[in-house]
């Protein structure tokens, strides 16, 4: 008990005694010095300019348009695999029958269809990577444009197989 007193009243008479230790004189103003106001502009950040972006690479632009081309005709091929693989995938009987095989076979066919887009994304991937790495050009908008467009594709044919997985699964 004596000791919890002692601890009340030692931390306030410590704090008091340890802030009168500085001795009485003269010190500089924290205020600005004349010089740091005459300075003032000479701090500021320069003004922030565009960069020049470079014209297009009609080498570039033309390997887009060709990743794009081709996973915009592999469209037609999905379609067809996924139409036999949800006809398969329907009559498909309990898991290890031949109707079930025959799903199983369909569902990866369907899995097969989806390689142009895939090989479209990888290699738009490797183009923004090479345009990143250069100088500023209209490219890397057009490149990032592509990428949607076929990770637009990319996303409707994953879930269709997706879907044709999950049911064949059951």
């Amino acid at each position: 008990m004596k000791f919890a007193f002692f601890l009340t009243l030692a931390l306030p008479i410590s704090a008091l005694s340890l802030s009168a230790c500085a001795s009485k004189g003269s010190y500089p103003s924290l205020n600005p010095r004349p010089i740091e106001a005459q300075a003032a502009g000479l701090l500021t950040e320069p003004d922030a300019k565009s960069p020049v972006q470079a014209a297009s690479d009609p080498a570039i632009v033309a390997r887009i348009d060709a990743a794009v081309r081709s996973a915009q005709a592999s469209e037609g091929d999905f379609s067809s695999a996924l139409a036999a693989a949800k006809s398969a995938v329907a009559t498909a009987g309990p898991m290890g029958s031949e109707s079930w095989i025959s799903g199983q076979m369909a569902v990866s066919a369907l899995d097969k269809a989806r390689g142009p887009v895939k090989t479209a994304l990888a290699e738009l991937d490797a183009l923004l990577r090479q345009v990143l790495s250069g100088a500023p050009s209209e490219d890397q908008a057009r490149v990032e444009t592509a990428i949607r467009s076929v990770g637009e594709i990319d996303a409707r044919q994953a879930s269709a197989h997706d879907a044709l997985r999950a049911a064949i699964s059951r």
